[in-house]
């Protein structure tokens, strides 16, 4: 069956990539043993699905090896490559958008990777490469593949670029408008000089989807570079009332155009982000492209929180807001490709943002909404967000082997926002957040046991279980009552000082409020079982 023979040859080829070393000694030695091995893995590349694993296992494969020769025979291993193999690969490259990615990345195995190198690459690619809508597309992963892009790289992929945004294709417009975010930050005065074209790329509405996910990428790359340079409206100015200053290190004339590019690039996020019929895969990508932005201006901070309460699925919200995840971890973070076709054969990834966003500008967001008098309660979004903010601060936090991940300003935070918290533990959609937000400040902060201590989180039992919380209806009030127990559950089973906190909390109710606490079977039960124990 084909799964059997797919099976066989990736096999074979892990078994050939074990010997890549070896191999690569004596395909710079012989010419024609490189031909042969070529030969067996442009075979399998040009030939197996896309999809299958010995695509996946010739790409490696080839890729290791390249790698290997490079360093073994640096001055021909270029031409090794492209002499017997790249125009064996050019009608797939041509023709197979998503198989371009791993076509491209070989070429860059088999090159040294200093910049006159990559030029001959380039160089080398347009011989065999004549329709220029299919060359600016392999510049475009070409560039995103680049780990330096010095000078003479800069020229030629802005040159390419610019032929690129001239041309009337949108698709090829969205390659052009990529590569120009691959040269950032190298290229932020090219960017900065052609956001004017790029606003009126999107007059009249109408624009294809990848030239939009493209621009929203662009620019939230653009405005974090102002945003870490100190030239945005930070928040901290906007707030205090100071003022821009200009950048010392550019001319008048270059920081002029940086500052009014700046407007121009949120005018772009404004225009696509707020079309009400935006794409929700163009809100996922935004949410993550933006990220790194966060904190650039009040405004766009706004538009940034806007984008994420409009992306529907609640199962995307949480996973690119990381809350899926067990923190801390030291692995990558997932990430999946969104299930769109690529013109240039890049997939478009999504990941979770908790390591690309400032977790302390996202908490103070909430803070500020908690600190307002007219604030009654925290939305099921705003304490999901602080709750995904303190778990990004929790994972950066195990970096440095601290002793509390929550320390300082996070510690502050939690006295601003624990009554809007504890009420939460009454609506069954904000208490899993409650639970979230409590459980990660009680084991990862000092204030630990206190937390069940605090009279207001006594409150909650009169809360849950008083005469009152009948008024919400019975199924709203089992609902939390059931989250509420579980987490109380949970505290205990983790042993001490919580346990013995969580028992005492129980206890002082009982004592408290016996009449509530008599109308109160569920804890009768637990206070019974804890005493056991």
């Amino acid at each position: 069956t084909s799964n059997q023979l797919d099976a066989l040859i990736t096999a074979t080829l892990r078994e050939i990539q074990i010997s890549a070393s070896m191999l690569a000694d004596a395909c710079a030695v012989t010419p024609k043993q490189f031909w042969k091995v070529s030969d067996l893995y442009c075979s399998v590349i040009t030939t197996a699905g896309y999809d299958t694993s010995a695509y996946a296992a010739a790409t490696e494969g080839f890729t290791i090896l390249g790698q290997f020769v490079t360093k073994r025979d640096p001055h021909s291993s270029l031409s090794l490559f492209c002499d017997f193999s790249l125009f064996k690969l050019a009608n797939t490259l041509v023709n197979n958008p998503r198989k371009r990615v791993g076509i491209l990345r070989l070429l860059h195995a088999f090159s040294p990777s200093d910049a006159p190198s990559h030029v001959q690459c380039i160089k080398r690619l347009q011989s065999i490469v004549p329709d220029l809508a299919v060359f600016i597309h392999c510049l475009t992963i070409l560039s995103s593949n680049e780990s330096h892009v010095d000078e003479l790289l800069l020229d030629l992929y802005s040159y390419y670029a610019s032929i690129g945004l001239g041309l009337p294709s949108p698709k090829i417009r969205a390659g052009a408008v990529s590569m120009l975010q691959s040269l950032l930050p190298q290229a932020e005065l090219i960017v900065a000089s052609n956001l004017p074209l790029l606003e009126k790329l999107i007059e009249g509405g109408g624009v294809w989807w990848e030239l939009q996910a493209n621009l929203v990428s662009l620019c939230g790359s653009y405005l974090a570079i102002q945003k870490h340079k100190g030239r945005g409206a930070s928040r901290s100015r906007l707030y205090s009332g100071e003022g821009k200053e200009r950048d010392s290190g550019k001319s008048d004339d270059e920081a002029d155009i940086v500052a009014g590019s700046n407007s121009i690039a949120m005018r772009i996020l404004y225009s696509i982000l707020g079309e009400s019929s935006v794409m929700q895969g163009i809100l996922q990508l935004a949410a993550v492209n933006l990220a790194e932005t966060v904190g650039y201006s009040a405004e766009f901070d706004a538009l940034y929180l806007g984008i994420l309460q409009r992306i529907e699925n609640p199962a995307e919200l949480r996973y690119l807001l990381g809350l899926e995840l067990t923190l801390p971890t030291d692995d990558p973070l997932p990430t999946k490709a969104l299930p769109l076709p690529s013109s240039s054969g890049m997939p478009y990834l999504l990941f979770p943002v908790i390591d690309r966003w400032n977790p302390l500008v996202v908490a103070k967001i909430v803070e500020q909404a908690a600190r307002e008098e007219s604030t009654e309660r925290l939305s099921a979004f705003d304490l999901q967000l602080l709750h995904a903010a303190v778990r990004s601060q929790l994972n950066a936090a195990a970096q440095t082997n601290a002793e509390y991940g929550l320390t300082g300003p996070w510690v502050d935070l939690y006295e601003v926002v624990k009554n809007f918290v504890y009420v939460a533990f009454c609506d069954p959609e904000c208490a899993p957040h409650a639970v979230g937000l409590v459980t990660v400040y009680m084991f990862n902060s000092k204030l630990r046991d206190t937390i069940l201590a605090d009279p207001r989180f006594a409150g909650i039992f009169r809360l849950m279980y008083g005469n009152e919380a009948l008024q919400n209806g019975e199924d709203h009030v089992m609902a939390c009552q059931f989250i509420f127990e579980s987490f109380l559950k949970d505290t205990f089973a983790s042993g001490a000082p919580l346990n013995t906190a969580v028992q005492q909390a129980l206890s002082h109710f009982s004592k408290s409020t016996p009449t509530v606490f008599a109308n109160a079977p569920s804890l009768q039960k637990l206070l019974k079982e804890f005493a056991a124990q």
